[in-house]
């Protein structure tokens, strides 16, 4: 704060109390004892001010130190992230692979039983002299009685 006069300032001496050299002296001592009072007073905010200033940087040292240690935490849990998502993009190809091979050897034996089964039909085909499974004499002799099943539950043939 501006103080707007050296009045105001400075404390004053009572006229008539001494000698005007008493009072230049008197002046002096006092303003010199101000500007002492002054100066201590500002070597102790400077001191304050270092010292807030120290504390600080250890703050934000403390700080840096955190976000150094959060940081770091992030980083590793989102690599332990990439590394899951690629065990299981892995896994599913696996699984998908072994689905596709499963299939494909399905394919191939069916494809083998099918082969069988034309190699068979087209020998038994060139082959007249093959006895059938059912002779054509005994279908057109036998039926079934309908009304047995609807009783007993079991077909009856006559």
């Amino acid at each position: 704060m501006r103080l707007r006069n050296n009045a105001e300032a400075f404390p004053t001496v009572a006229v008539g109390e001494g000698s005007q050299e008493e009072d230049d002296g008197g002046m002096v001592v006092i303003r010199q004892q101000q500007i002492s009072e002054k100066l201590l007073k500002h070597e102790e905010e400077r001191h304050v001010l270092l010292k807030e200033r120290e504390e600080l940087k250890e703050a934000f040292t403390e700080h840096e130190k955190l976000e150094a240690a959060k940081n770091l935490r992030k980083k590793e849990s989102n690599l332990e992230y990439q590394d899951n998502l690629a065990s299981q993009i892995s896994f599913t190809q696996t699984i998908r692979g072994k689905e596709a091979e499963e299939k494909q050897r399905e394919l191939q034996v069916q494809q083998f039983a099918e082969d069988q089964y034309q190699t068979r039909f087209r020998s038994a085909l060139e082959r007249p002299d093959v006895d059938r499974a059912i002779p054509s004499d005994l279908t057109a002799t036998r039926t079934i009685d309908c009304s047995v099943k609807a009783e007993t539950g079991t077909w009856r043939t006559p």
